[in-house]
């Protein structure tokens, strides 16, 4: 466009002179065909002139380009090495846990991809990976009709003087509407297609990055944290409906949540379910068990304590924030020369919470309405894993909402 434009501003600039030049010519009399010579002449000048500008402007735009797609690849080649066994290793750090196996990392301006699978990959699914699992693809046309309903019924209870102006708005809006562009390539939806059709291979969102596992071998680390942590007992069936409504009455029967009872009850709960988190940090990659509440007979009720309990929590001179306050209280802390910092790696630290002990504080903190409350969410974990139903037996669950953090 700013081509166009220059080339259009040429082109009258040199009218304006050729106008001149005739104005001139006439005031000193030359003869008409020697004027049209010059004037022919002149505009072939101007003719070969624009037909160099726009060479040179092409060739500089195939430049750009060329060293763009040179940069791309210069990147994928330091992202993508190859081995002598055609494994793809990504970026220049690898931590192998055996022979078979190794943590692959990319650089830190872009998503971690780890591969603990025993299959190996084409740069486009690495490519895809760094997208992170939350990615979209682009729409390839706007939906109309989806939009114009979505509209219709959150303007359902607005006056109709201004459903008439959003209506007004919405359409303007809809017409000049454009399809956005395609944000992943060909052979990266191949590559898409083909992680969606793999049985074999599952893959997880942990922090700035993605895992790749083998189905199997997830499987067998996640039945040997249920069967032999002593943590969990397995169920014969779905205990959903029994607890749905013990959580149901205790509700109800609670006084400092009747006013408002309806906005803790789910109207059509579901059996929450578990999945493990691989830590890429830690040798074998254990998984670190994650209970997925959301929409369980306890989640509502679970939220609403978690807030309710929130303001009592950082008031004691153990309490540490997060990992950076931490740092800065210690830079301010000096240590006697016979002193020493010695630090331990707590295991299992939610699964080690003495429910009854934290259910006792909660009780003299609070009221016993709240603790029976809090009793009922912490004693009501249970979930389905492969088909099979299991129950809590000690200890916290990760993931959902806790009156406890």
């Amino acid at each position: 466009m700013e081509v166009v434009l220059l080339i259009i501003i040429f082109i009258i600039f040199n009218l304006i002179i050729i106008i001149i030049i005739i104005i001139i010519i006439f005031s000193i009399r030359i003869g008409i065909i020697i004027v049209g010579i010059i004037i022919i002449l002149y505009v072939i000048i101007i003719i070969i002139i624009i037909i160099i500008i726009c060479i040179i402007i092409i060739s500089l735009n195939n430049n750009n380009t060329n060293t763009n797609n040179n940069n791309n690849n210069e990147d994928t080649d330091s992202i993508f090495n190859y081995d002598n066994s055609n494994n793809i290793r990504i970026g220049n750090k690898a931590l192998c846990l055996d022979n078979n196996v190794c943590f692959n990392f990319l650089s830190s301006s872009s998503n971690k991809v780890v591969n603990l699978s025993s299959f190996s990959f084409d740069p486009p699914v690495f490519r895809l990976m760094e997208k992170g699992l939350n990615v979209s693809l682009a729409p390839r046309k706007i939906l109309v009709d989806n939009i114009i309903c979505d509209i219709e019924y959150g303007i359902k209870e607005l006056p109709d003087v201004t459903k008439d102006i959003i209506h007004q708005d919405c359409t303007i809006i809809l017409i000049k509407a454009k399809a956005p562009k395609n944000n992943i390539n060909k052979p990266e939806f191949d590559a898409l297609k083909s992680l969606n059709n793999s049985k074999s291979i599952v893959d997880f969102k942990v922090e700035k990055g993605v895992v790749i596992l083998d189905k199997d071998d997830y499987c067998r680390k996640m039945l040997d944290h249920l069967h032999n942590s002593g943590s969990y007992r397995k169920l014969n069936k779905d205990p959903l409906k029994k607890i749905s409504k013990s959580v149901v009455f205790a509700i109800k029967a609670s006084s400092s949540v009747r006013s408002f009872s309806h906005k803790l009850i789910e109207s059509f709960p579901h059996t929450p379910r578990i999945y493990g988190l691989p830590k890429i940090h830690k040798e074998g990659a254990p998984l670190r068990p994650i209970v997925n509440t959301i929409g369980g007979p306890t989640y509502l009720l679970a939220k609403y304590l978690a807030q309710k309990l929130k303001p009592l929590a950082g008031h004691t001179k153990s309490f540490a924030k997060d990992s950076t306050s931490f740092v800065n209280e210690l830079k301010n802390f000096k240590l006697d020369p016979d002193n020493k910092l010695v630090s331990f790696n707590v295991v299992s630290l939610y699964t080690n919470i003495p429910i009854s002990e934290a259910i006792k504080v909660i009780k003299h903190l609070m009221d016993p309405d709240t603790a029976n409350l809090v009793s009922i969410c912490l004693t009501s974990t249970f979930f389905s894993f492969d088909g099979e139903f299991y129950e809590k037996t000690c200890g916290v669950a990760m993931g959902p909402p806790s009156p406890l953090w």
